[in-house]
């Protein structure tokens, strides 16, 4: 959901959009306006990399050395997504080599601790966890919940239900 609501943001400014989705069809990606590519070439031809994916046993440490190797330079590499997708310690060390720069607002064990090099680095950006929802879009969150609490009460399907299986996957 956060992907393709990037996405549509993305089109006003004409951007170039690479995704790897194994699960995507390729008439969507076509109707999404982006280009589907495997995994290697999603590290390697983009200037501005930026994760959304959920937390699965497959996606724990999906992005290591090799990956972050392929990272080109001067490109950007954004994690707003889980903080254990990424190999924290391997991407500790190429950010040290100063080819690329890094915004992140997860990492595997939250709050990052003071002793992380991230924190130390010129290159990185650490946010504390706070990527989600603006305040402009608190109001209309509170509106739907509200929606969404009435249609329990009334026994009615829910619009935003989030299954027991899909929250694990969410946060822990």
């Amino acid at each position: 959901m956060v992907a393709r609501e990037l996405v549509r943001l993305l089109v006003p400014f004409r951007a170039k959009i690479l995704v790897h989705a194994p699960h995507l069809a390729a008439g969507e990606a076509s109707r999404l306006g982006v280009e589907l590519v495997g995994l290697e070439e999603a590290f390697s031809r983009p200037g501005i990399i930026s994760l959304q994916l959920a937390r699965r046993p497959e996606s724990f440490h999906l992005i290591g050395r090799d990956l972050l190797g392929r990272i080109r330079d001067n490109a950007l590499l954004i994690n707003t997504a889980r903080g254990s997708i990424i190999d924290e310690a391997a991407l500790a060390d190429e950010l040290i080599r100063g080819r690329f720069s890094s915004v992140l607002d997860v990492y595997e064990e939250e709050p990052l601790p003071a002793t992380s090099p991230l924190l130390r680095l010129p290159n990185v950006i650490c946010m504390p966890h706070m990527a989600g929802p603006t305040v402009d879009r608190r109001a209309r969150i509170t509106h739907e919940l509200a929606g969404d609490i009435g249609r329990f009460a009334a026994g009615a399907p829910l619009r935003y239900e989030i299954s027991r299986e899909y929250s694990g996957y969410m946060t822990e």
